[in-house]
């Protein structure tokens, strides 16, 4: 199964997962960022009891008797502190080994079961993978999570795996990044998405510009959008069952802030321009 492209760099990583084979006599991959160059990005992989990391072609850690049938085994890998090339390796939350490796990753495919070829099959079951754009555990050891990870901003990969067996298609918990148009055509923003908090949604142009869909069940930032005189401008469907943002729209044209509702606190739209066009209307500011 593959889950879309993550660049690990050079930057400092976590990988961490719970695992659990079900078979003890295999040699298989459960996770591959690797592709066709073998371009320096993490693969884990199991060999009968043992735990093998490998950083492209080279293998950076092979940990003895560490898997066991039908047994949950929590695995996590990182790069960081104390230094900033330095790979440790984490069983069950206890450091196994740590070393130095400086080479920077491209981006490439997540792969979860097999390689990037979509051979080598892992068979088992694995839960709560995340990857984190952060050293979680600056090389010490830690007591690993029993319940499912929460989303943050320095996860842009978390799978719950809370589908059934077998199936193939998961949904990514794992922070959304800011979207940000700018044209002078028909923009959409539209089903900006995420069970963790979502980053501001920015349309600038001299058209028509809705931006839709912007929904969370954390934090949602807020919409900005900003065009020229005759256009029309839609900012509809924010929503969150935590704070909701500020909507701001100055324009010279129609304006409807639609649909802003949510479970926690709402800050009130804010909308600048000329409603109608009639010079003698007066209008008059309501207090909230």
């Amino acid at each position: 199964m593959s889950d879309g492209t993550y660049n690990f760099g050079g930057d400092p990583f976590t990988v961490d997962m719970w695992v659990r084979p079900t078979s003890g006599t295999q040699d298989g991959i459960f996770f591959d960022s690797r592709d066709s160059t073998s371009n320096n990005a993490i693969a884990l992989r199991q060999s009968l009891d043992n735990l093998l990391v490998l950083r492209g072609n080279t293998t950076l850690f092979n940990i003895n008797a560490v898997f066991s049938v039908d047994t949950w085994v929590h695995i996590a890998v990182t790069r960081g502190d104390p230094f900033g090339n330095t790979y440790s390796v984490f069983v069950d939350g206890v450091k196994q080994d740590s070393t130095l490796f400086g080479v920077t990753a491209t981006a490439a495919d997540i792969h979860i079961g097999s390689d990037f070829n979509g051979s080598n099959n892992w068979e088992g079951y694995i839960d709560e993978l995340r990857v984190s754009t952060v050293d979680r555990y600056d090389g010490s050891d830690f007591t690993p999570e029993t319940s499912a990870y929460t989303s943050s901003t320095n996860s842009p990969v978390l799978l719950h795996f809370d589908g059934t067996n077998g199936s193939t298609d998961f949904v990514n918990s794992g922070s959304v990044d800011a979207v940000t148009i700018t044209g002078d055509a028909n923009l959409s923003v539209t089903g900006v998405s995420g069970t963790g908090e979502v980053g501001s949604a920015v349309a600038t142009g001299g058209a028509y510009v809705p931006a839709t869909g912007l929904e969370a069940t954390g934090n949602v930032g807020s919409v900005t959008v900003t065009g020229g005189t005759g256009i029309i401008v839609n900012v509809t469907g924010l929503e969150a069952t935590g704070a909701v943002g500020n909507v701001t729209v100055k324009i010279s044209a129609n304006v409807f802030p639609t649909g802003v509702s949510g479970t926690g606190e709402v800050t009130p739209p804010i909308v600048w321009g000329r409603i109608v066009p009639d010079p003698d209307t007066v209008w008059t500011e309501i207090a909230a």
